[in-house]
């Protein structure tokens, strides 16, 4: 494997760099000029291209404490040209609305010589072309420490040998790239590091073409830094490296947060290294590793297998005990507004069909859920002595469930059976509910894999899989104020649900054993009634507190290429309530309602269930 050696030593030129003639002042300064002051404010307005072999703009020595806003693009051409320089000077602000290009050898967008505690803002792009030696960089500092730099843009270099960063002999610097890195030509790299406790964040992605020993981030001779990338590192040529760390390196920290991709050898030959993955619970990854040297491994969400770059997304697991209450909680809410009818009118309805949605969100980044939801639920009275209300119940229902960046999906289809009582404990007074519900449902998994070996970065892997679900629930209603225009009861609320989820397998990676869970609910409700004068319009709100604990199962079991692992959910979940229900009585024997509701919860899901229905009596 080649490795990169030192590659800033100094190399001469026929053509040294030449000072712009001028100072600057403010307004114009197109050929070009050198601040040799402290503490003085510069506003250079206008494009700077000054004559060949000619810096843009120079800091000299001593050149200290100086605050300079440019508004303009910097163009420089001829080797040892750079678009602005830092040459023994500190402590400086500079600010560029605009964009740096420089052509030939050892043209460097922005350069930084033994200067320090600079900070340095470009709102623009860097664009390098080399000559024919090469070692051109869109940023260099050499021996400069606690600088701060700022590229709101990209850096694009072309030639071989070029960088789009390159730091020598400098500490403690922090440099930012909200933009993306690309390289072209072989040796060229996308960052390389000399230095030691210096913080990288690139926003956008690293890029790089060279055909050979072109390396994404390369650090030698280098500790204690960290690297953090937002987005993606890709190379393509041979002997090249999307990580490369030299025997020499140690200590140093690689992250990789929500997103990011990495095409290409993750290679260390440096001891204490490591690898930290922040790309939420529902990425799956199964990364190759070459070199001396194993890795540190950290991820912030899960298991990474012990011995390997492999890990598999937890999303799904963490979800299931949201899952199960939502598959109930419609279809009871629904069971709950039968029993008030029933309670307010001593009269069962003959046949009733709900029709229902549900969009649930959770928008905390690495733990993003977005769930669909649509189902239609019957019920059928065969109580002819409507002393209580006793339906049988069918409910169908499919749904989508969207983790991460779709990172997993999975779609289901289910199919739910039961029965619901109610009795009048006390006429017009008290009422107590009773349902027995049982489902199947069949399950399609989509996981994305994250693989450095594949020139996409990454693939997918499918797996099918079966539960099954009942639940056993009562609920009392409390009469609290009765009027002809207007009553309100209070509801306490409490079922059992348990849920079989069957195994499966997902290609070679992944294999689920099967999971038994009980989830206990208890509820507190307080609804309310308003009625219209005619008494065919009114309206039906609640507010409602639930509380899910998980009494077994929230233990997963797994194995990854083999390798045990498992994930422990929470067990608990606080879900607050509130909707509105409007009812309109076409005749004494049959209404049609439409009900809105909105939701939030201890686990921040929030979102959005609607239903619409009719219900009959004969």
């Amino acid at each position: 494997m080649l490795i990169s050696g030192n590659t800033f030593a100094s190399h001469s030129s026929p053509f040294p760099n030449i000072t712009p003639s001028s100072i600057c002042a403010d307004g114009e300064n197109a050929s070009g000029c050198y601040i040799n002051t402290t503490g003085v404010n510069y506003s250079l307005n206008g494009n700077i291209s000054p004559d060949i072999y000619v810096t843009g703009i120079e800091y000299t020595t001593g050149a200290n404490d100086n605050t300079t806003i440019i508004i303009g693009d910097i163009n420089t051409t001829g080797e040892d040209a750079y678009g602005l320089y830092f040459h023994s000077s500190d402590s400086n602000t500079t600010t560029i609305t605009g964009n740096i290009s420089t052509r030939e050898d050892r043209s460097y967008g922005i350069n930084f010589y033994n200067s320090n505690s600079n900070t340095t803002i470009i709102n623009g792009n860097i664009n390098i072309i080399q000559g024919f030696i090469g070692l051109a960089s869109g940023i260099r500092l050499r021996e400069s420490d606690n600088n701060i730099t700022i590229i709101n843009g990209d850096i694009v270099t072309t030639g071989n040998s070029t960088r789009g960063v390159e730091m020598g002999s400098s500490d403690f610097n922090t440099l930012t790239i909200n933009g993306n890195i690309s390289t072209i030509g072989t040796g060229s790299r996308g960052i390389i590091l000399n230095g030691n406790s210096n913080t990288i964040k690139i926003k956008g992605n690293i890029n790089n073409t060279g055909d050979f020993s072109s390396h994404g981030v390369d650090l030698y001779n280098s500790n204690n830094n960290e690297v953090i990338i937002d987005r993606s590192i890709s190379v393509t040529g041979v002997d090249s490296n999307a990580i490369n760390v030299d025997n020499n390196s140690s200590n140093n920290t690689f992250s990789f947060n929500q997103g990011a991709i990495i095409i290409g050898e993750i290679y260390n030959d440096g001891t204490n290294n490591s690898l930290n993955f922040n790309l939420g619970r529902a990425a799956s990854y199964n990364f190759s590793t070459s070199g001396g040297e194993s890795w540190e491994l950290n991820d912030t969400y899960k298991t990474v297998v012990t011995g390997s770059v492999k890990s598999r997304g937890t999303a799904d697991i963490e979800d299931v005990g949201n899952n199960l209450y939502q598959r109930f909680h419609l279809v009871y809410d629904r069971l709950i507004q039968n029993q008030l009818d029933f309670l307010q009118s001593s009269l069962s309805h003959n046949t009733w069909v709900d029709t229902y949605f549900t969009d649930r969100t959770r928008n905390t980044v690495g733990e993003q859920i977005n769930q669909e939801t649509r189902g239609i639920t019957m019920g059928f009275d065969f109580n002819d002595k409507h002393d209580m209300e006793m339906d049988m119940i069918v409910n169908v229902e499919d749904s989508k469930n969207s983790y991460g960046l779709d990172e997993q999906i999975i779609n289901t289809n289910s199919v739910m059976a039961g029965l619901s009582l109610s009795y009048i404990t006390n006429k017009n007074k008290n009422s107590l509910g009773l349902q027995f519900l049982a489902g199947t449902s069949d399950n399609k998994r989509t996981l994305v894999v994250l693989d450095n070996t594949l020139t996409t970065g990454k693939t997918e892997v499918n797996d099918t899989y079966n539960s099954t679900y009942a639940s056993v629930g009562t609920q009392w209603l409390q009469v609290l104020q009765n009027t002809q225009s207007f009553d309100s009861h209070f509801v306490f609320g409490m079922d059992v649900k348990y849920a079989k989820i069957n195994g499966s397998k997902a290609s070679a990676y992944y294999v689920l054993a099967d999971r038994d869970l009980t989830q206990l609910t208890t509820q507190v409700q307080i609804r309310s009634s308003y009625k219209g004068e005619d008494k065919k319009l009114s309206f039906n709100n609640s507010l409602s507190l639930a509380n899910t604990n998980t009494l077994q199962g929230e233990r997963q079991n797994y194995t990854i290429d083999g390798s045990a692992a498992h994930y422990k959910t929470d067990k608990n979940n606080t879900i607050a309530r509130a909707s509105v229900e409007a009812n309109y009585r076409f005749s004494p024997n049959a209404y049609a309602f439409v009900n809105l509701e909105v939701f939030d919860s201890t686990d921040n899901i929030d979102g959005t269930t609607g239903s619409i229905g009719l219900a009959i009596d004969f």
